[in-house]
Parts: C-alpha cells; structure tokens; sequence
C-alpha cells in the first residue's frame, strides 16, 4: 500500500534498521524493492502485459531499461517497447488521454505524474506518492495564493450534466453533509490510545479506500476505517 509507505509509528518512520531483526530474508527484500519503487518519482514498468514489472534506475542505462525480471527492454521515455533512439515518440493512447484531461479540467501530479479528477471537495489533492498540492495551479499546497476550495464543486457532476433541480438539491444536500461531518472527522483525534474503537459492517475504508469486509468506527466522529489505517495512521 503505497499510501502506507513508509511504514510509521505514532506518526514516525520506523527505520529499518530496527525491523530488520524482525523480517524475513524474502520479506525484506520485497520491503526494499517497494521502497525504491515507492521513491522513484518518473517511474518506468516493464511494457510487457504479462509482466509490468518496476524498473529501477540502475536498471537504466544509455536509454534503455531493462527488466529485472523477464529481461525485455523499455523506453524510459515513453514506455512503450524499446524502439530506435530517433523514433520516440508520445503514445497515442496517452496524447488521447491528456486532450480529454485538457477539456475536462484534470490535473497531473507535479511528482508523479498520475491524472487527478477533483469531483467534490477543496483544492488541495493529496496523492498516493504523498505529494500535496494545489488542483487549480500545481504548486506545493499552501505555497500559492488561489482560494482552498469553491462551494460550487459540493454539488456533484450530475448538476452540470442536466439533472433535475429535485435531484441538484439532494446531491447539494449530502455533500454539503459529507463535507460537514468529513471536516469533524479532520478535527477530531479520533480517541487515540482510548482504544474503544467499535467493530461496524464492511465497506471502503475512509483513509485508504479499500474494500474491507469489517471496519473500526471512531467513538467520536463515527468515521470508519480498516484496521490497518487504525494502527498505523491514527493510532
């Protein structure tokens, strides 16, 4: 989980040199492979389907990547399969990707590159590379002078696609709700140490996103979240 790297406790990076003690020989190294891909900023995967690999930088030389694993080569540049040097040229597939992001207002994270849609919320994006920074113009967050958020965009797409002014103001309604009670979940401590956190059905987690079969519920707050997160993030 990438959004979890590094690995911390009480909010700090545990080094590795007091885990090491503790993993595996095969865990460690899939910890330290992680943990350079995670860091690489301008990434570049085998372009093999079947084996998408990441490659690291020392893999790189004079142009080519070569894949730690299956041995194929990459274009670091584009990413596609090795080509002659002079016929590096965008993909048609992302130039296509990059017009439609152009249209529809979309950003590309100025660390890692990944394309960012902000729907409802503030305009500060937090991405998975734990980059931080500001939809409207790029910068680091806080760094720039553009408003933190605009009230128009608690009211979901589906007002600028033509819904009924009924369904406009029920959308209106529950995100204005979602960013109350998300502004109370930012506020809160979330009963740290109190350890009275309450087992609550299964669904996304609100911290890391992913499918849980059961979540952890803050006393406080109610706001839900996987175990994980519980442990490594607020405990």
């Amino acid at each position: 989980d990438e959004q979890s790297s590094p690995p911390t406790c009480c909010h700090n990076p545990i080094p590795m040199e007091m885990a090491d003690q503790f993993l595996a020989p095969e865990l460690k190294s899939q910890f330290l492979k992680k943990a350079t891909e995670y860091s690489t900023v301008d990434r570049t995967y085998c372009y093999q389907p079947t084996c998408s690999a990441f490659i690291p930088k020392t893999n790189i030389k004079g142009g080519v990547a070569t894949c730690p694993d299956c041995k194929s080569t990459t274009c670091p540049s584009c990413k596609r399969e090795m080509h002659e040097k002079d016929d590096c040229s965008e993909d048609p597939a992302v130039q296509s990707v990059m017009r439609i992001a152009e249209e529809e207002g979309w950003r590309r994270c100025t660390e890692c590159g990944r394309m960012v849609e902000l729907i409802v919320g503030c305009y500060h994006v937090s991405c998975y590379c734990g980059n931080g920074f500001c939809y409207i113009c790029g910068a680091r967050w806080k760094s720039c002078s553009c408003p933190q958020a605009d009230k128009g965009r608690v009211v979901f797409r589906a007002q600028r696609d033509g819904e009924t002014a009924a369904r406009n103001q029920r959308a209106a309604a529950a995100a204005a709700r979602a960013q109350e009670v998300e502004q109370q979940q930012s506020a809160c401590d979330h009963a740290r140490g109190a350890g009275t956190w309450a087992r609550a059905e299964g669904g996304a987690c609100r911290m890391c996103r992913r499918d849980n079969p059961w979540l952890m519920q803050c006393p406080r707050c109610s706001i839900r979240i996987c175990r994980s997160c519980r442990l490594t993030k607020v405990n």
